[in-house]
């Protein structure tokens, strides 16, 4: 017969065990798509609003495995204490999942997102109480998180459909037809600020359009998100080509605080500071562009500038 202690210590580590593996599968489905950000762009472009279903569908399983995990391997048998446990953590995690996109790349927190990740936990919450609702028509309360999970996808289909259409196209170099995809968009109603971003760094880049009607679509953008990088960088490009540079100046540093990557940043600063008559601030922008080597066009633009620059003296 197995010593007493001995048993309750290979329960012991084998608690533990469980526990981190799950910590860490845990961890790595939150974590893994900040390493995917060209695979995950990819499939949101092709597919607008999928990212509903699967953030609904990943917060039913975090519930159930939680809850498995204390009602079978930490043996917490009353219910109630088991299930105030796992709505705890999965409200954490699901705060988590989003709070720690801000500061991704290419990821935003999304309030949308919120909703229907607790859309999916309490969706879960009825599926292991759904054999307890007593009545017939008591279990179609299931359908409460489900028909907000459609709406939200639905929703985000309404407001991405056009949006994505045209960053295809314009990757596609089809910019007039990005830009009535970007039209439709805003036609429909849809008050995303990228939107507005996109089509007035369109017309800034490859339509050259007047550039006060990308001042104002860039000035909405900026209104709407205020603290985003890419958009005042955008905001900023508007004001240099309305020959307002020191605003730009501002836009720029601004941008450049907030996300010092962004591809075409030094480009943008050493053109606003050329143009300020600050030749030095401008030579030392033009040489970072060119060292960082984010964007072929805006290295051969820099190298341009440099070389107009030695030859002016």
């Amino acid at each position: 017969m197995q010593p007493l202690n001995t048993s309750i210590s290979s329960n012991l580590i084998k608690t533990i065990a469980i526990t981190i593996g799950l910590l860490l599968f845990i961890s790595t489905v939150i974590i893994l798509p900040d390493y995917n950000i060209e695979y995950l762009t990819l499939l949101f472009l092709t597919f607008p609003g999928i990212d509903k279903p699967i953030h609904y569908s990943e917060h039913i399983f975090f519930f159930l495995i939680i809850y498995y995990f204390c009602y079978r391997i930490l043996k917490l048998r009353n219910r109630n204490i088991s299930i105030g446990i796992t709505l705890t953590i999965c409200f954490i995690i699901s705060f988590i999942d989003e709070l720690h996109q801000i500061n991704i790349a290419g990821r935003s927190f999304e309030y949308d997102d919120l909703i229907i990740n607790i859309a999916g936990i309490f969706t879960g919450f009825i599926i292991i109480n759904f054999r307890k609702l007593k009545s017939f028509a008591s279990k179609f309360i299931i359908l409460i998180p489900l028909s907000i999970a459609l709406y939200l996808t639905y929703n985000s289909y309404h407001d991405q459909n056009h949006y994505k259409q045209g960053i295809i196209f314009e990757k596609e170099g089809k910019f007039q037809l990005a830009k009535e995809q970007y039209l439709k968009a805003i036609e429909l109603g849809v008050n995303n600020p990228g939107i507005y971003n996109s089509l007035a760094w369109l017309e800034l880049e490859f339509l050259n359009n007047d550039p006060e009607s990308s001042y104002k679509l860039t000035q909405h953008a900026v209104s709407l998100s205020p603290n985003n990088a890419d958009y005042l960088d955008t905001h900023g490009w508007a004001l240099y080509h309305l020959k307002r540079y020191d605003e730009a100046l501002i836009a720029f540093n601004k941008a450049y605080q907030l996300n010092p990557e962004i591809y075409c940043i030094h480009y943008h600063l050493g053109m606003a500071y050329s143009s300020t008559g600050n030749i030095d601030l401008a030579r030392v922008h033009f040489s970072r562009q060119i060292e960082s080597d984010r964007s072929e066009r805006y290295t051969i633009l820099s190298k341009m500038m440099v070389d107009k620059i030695s030859n002016a003296k």
